[in-house]
């Protein structure tokens, strides 16, 4: 890092926090999942409701109430630090300017954080952590703070799991991205530093579900992941599936199928439509039509089967009862299943690209420095090999399988799900478009040319 990569780096952070500022951005936004959030019981009890208290207890000890605009304030500055040292531990690893602008500059500018960034919920931190993690794990490929940048990336990638259990995929694909980076930059792995990452990211969050499961009886992060799952399982539910699942979730079963049908009914749930056969068909409209069940999930589940549980229940028993009657109906209608995947898959993927703003502006910066190389063809001589490609294509890489998969596995992929996991992806398109961009200003233009 010199000092024209300090301008780099500086110029744009500058630029942000300056139009974010005057343009009254930097005010809290409430959101409807905020209220669960500040919610802060005591030790052990915090383990039985619905959100893990870590932003809770941040915010809290801002100030609380008083101190929301000091959270969208620290949330802005970590999302500037999380970019910046991006940059940094692309050049680290011997990368061009290029490469690391390219990474950066998505990452300063996402869409995530300029729609969710404000917001007084986990999201911002989650991303903003995910990225240090990810820059420290590059930061300890070459030889040096090895052990210091792997404790870094250990303890910020835990914490963002805590914030956001959705990155969990980030404790396989930390060490996954050191071994690609050694790889790709010519080093050697060293096993022993990715084995110490992995146990670094699994042991707080298994250390902290084995606490959890000690005063709840129930081994996970947090009571969520059988609820958000029934919204699948309820949509994919018939008469059929209900009479082959067993006794224990049968009753329950019934109920939630009962409650949608009723709410199909009134109209609060959307049907399934018919197909070209005139059936309806779960299978079809999945795969094909998945945005009727996106936009019926959430009315499904916080509309209908939240009613289910039973009074007197916790919250812990009723997320496990769910979660059983989900995975009983997945294994029972496993092509739903897959139809689901693919159905989601098809709108994660395709909004990623077609409503990601900075996606779009880096695709058109593309096609112009296309179109310019056809009318200067010989410029194409100035375009060498760089391994810088391969390691941007990783990071992003990696990246998207941090935040995807579980939006498609577990729930559907909502637009602060999309928006988190198509961060870095524009650093494709806009690395394709510097590179033959400076192609182009690298050749001499001919005698008479504009």
């Amino acid at each position: 890092m010199d000092r024209r990569d300090w301008l780099i780096v500086f110029a744009p952070s500058a630029a942000l926090m300056a139009i974010l500022w005057g343009s009254g951005w930097t005010a809290p936004w409430i959101n409807p999942d905020t209220a669960g959030y500040l919610r802060v019981a005591a030790y052990p009890a915090f383990y039985a409701e619905q959100r893990i208290p870590l932003y809770g207890w941040l915010v809290a000890a801002l100030g609380g109430e008083n101190g929301l605009s000091r959270a969208v304030w620290l949330q802005l500055v970590v999302h500037v630090g999380a970019s910046a040292l991006l940059y940094a531990s692309i050049r680290r690893l011997g990368a061009g300017r290029a490469a690391a602008f390219a990474l950066f500059l998505p990452a300063l500018f996402s869409q995530s954080f300029l729609i969710f960034g404000r917001g007084i919920s986990p999201e911002s931190f989650a991303v903003s952590l995910t990225l240090i993690a990810m820059s420290a794990t590059l930061l300890a490929v070459p030889e040096g703070r090895r052990t210091s940048c792997l404790l870094l990336a250990g303890i910020t990638g835990a914490v963002a799991c805590l914030l956001r259990p959705i990155m969990l995929p980030l404790v396989v694909m930390l060490p996954v991205l050191f071994a690609l980076a050694s790889r790709i930059t010519g080093r050697r792995v060293a096993p022993r530093s990715a084995i110490a990452l992995l146990l670094l990211l699994a042991l707080p969050l298994s250390l902290y579900a084995a606490d959890r499961a000690r005063h709840t009886g129930d081994f996970k992060l947090v009571a969520f992941g059988g609820f958000t799952l029934a919204g699948m399982a309820g949509l994919m539910l018939s008469q059929d599936i209900v009479q082959k699942l067993p006794a224990a979730e049968r009753e329950l079963a019934m109920q939630v199928l009962s409650a949608r049908e009723q709410a199909e009914a009134a109209g609060r749930v959307s049907r399934t439509p018919l197909n070209s056969k005139g059936e309806r068909s779960f299978v079809s409209a999945a795969a094909g039509y998945f945005d009727i069940y996106a936009r019926s999930y959430d009315d499904l589940l916080y509309g209908e089967i939240t009613k289910l549980r039973s009074p007197g229940e916790s919250w812990v028993a009723f997320d496990r009862r769910l979660q059983r009657l989900a995975l009983a109906t997945i294994a029972l209608a496993p092509e739903r299943y897959g139809a689901w995947i693919v159905g989601a898959s098809s709108r994660l993927i395709g909004r990623m690209i077609v409503t990601n703003a900075p996606f779009v502006l880096a695709s058109m910066a593309l096609l112009v420095t296309l179109l310019l190389m056809l009318y200067r063809p010989e410029s194409v001589r100035n375009l060498r090999g760089s391994t810088d490609t391969l390691l941007v294509v990783a990071v992003v890489l990696v990246y998207v399988l941090i935040a995807a998969p579980l939006a498609v596995l577990i729930t559907f992929p909502a637009s602060r799900y999309i928006d988190t996991a198509a961060v870095l992806l524009p650093a494709l398109p806009l690395f394709g478009a510097i590179r033959l961009g400076m192609a182009l200003a690298a050749t001499p233009r001919p005698k008479g040319a504009l």
